[in-house]
């Protein structure tokens, strides 16, 4: 069994599997894929979503 794939986000925002570097997209419903869509590795979401969180942290810190 391979083991999953982190998402991460690039310089300029984009998700991207960390394996093989294919941008992650939402689907037409918004949600994110499970498996990547360039290896077909399982997807883990971990670092992507405290990359979003800190991001909208910062986000809210620079219009005070």
């Amino acid at each position: 069994m391979t083991r999953p794939a982190f998402v991460t986000l690039d310089l300029n925002g984009i998700a991207r599997c960390a394996k093989c570097r294919a941008e992650i997209k939402r689907d037409s419903a918004g949600f994110l894929p499970e498996t990547c869509p360039g290896c077909g590795r399982d997807l883990d979401y971990s670092v992507y979503m405290i990359r979003c969180k800190l991001n909208e942290t910062k986000r809210k810190d620079e219009t005070k």
